[in-house]
């Protein structure tokens, strides 16, 4: 049987001039080979140097990562909430005809859910000083400042789901259309969505 040997491509480093397997260098699409000109010992020495002449390197990859990690995120947050906008209906239609279709696991998934809340609540403020806290509140919509008699909800500022307590500094009033707008969001990406971040910034409701 012939046996066919690999042939081994090798590459002299313009660095320290030897000639190695290219195993041993960088890839670099820029080049025709594909490949570093120095080998990978003449290139990770060559950034040692680099780096110890530039003590303040690393605050200024950190802050650069920072920025371009905030920028990624902003860009997928907001590709993801078109992409809900162009779906919406659409998801609608389907959680309703699968809620209809499977009501036993509908009914397991709102009783968990329900239970789940409650055993949060249960933690916080009880019934009596909720119902007095709520006897001081005007019936003005803390998110979008309408007054409308009898829909009125009570809203967690910092939605229970992401971590929020259910106590009295963290409540506000709402309106149904907005509590159901606002659900589990981020009550400051909630405010910049209706273009409300004035009542964040300067504090009134």
């Amino acid at each position: 049987m012939c046996s066919v040997e690999a042939v081994v491509i090798q590459k002299q480093c313009r660095s320290c001039s030897q000639t190695l397997p290219s195993s041993m260098f960088y890839k670099r699409r820029s080049n025709k080979d594909g490949l570093y000109s120095y080998c990978k010992s003449c290139t990770d020495e060559k950034g040692r140097t680099w780096r110890e002449g530039n003590p303040d390197w690393a605050e200024h990859k950190r802050q650069y990562d920072k920025n371009r990690n905030a920028r990624l995120s902003a860009e997928i947050s907001e590709k993801s909430k078109d992409r809900y906008r162009a779906q919406r209906e659409q998801k609608i239609a389907y959680a309703a005809t699968w809620a209809k279709s499977n009501p036993d696991k509908r009914k397991a998934i709102a009783q968990s859910y329900k239970h789940r809340r409650r055993s949060l609540e249960r933690d916080g403020i009880g019934g009596r000083e909720l119902a007095q806290w709520r006897s001081l509140q005007r019936d003005v919509c803390y998110w979008c400042g309408d007054e409308q008699a009898d829909i009125y909800t009570i809203d967690h500022f910092y939605p229970l789901a992401r971590g929020g307590a259910h106590q009295i500094d963290n409540l506000v009033i709402s309106c149904k259309p907005c509590n159901l707008r606002k659900n589990a969001k981020d009550p400051y990406e909630f405010a910049k969505e209706i273009g409300r971040l004035d009542i964040l910034e300067n504090g009134d409701g």
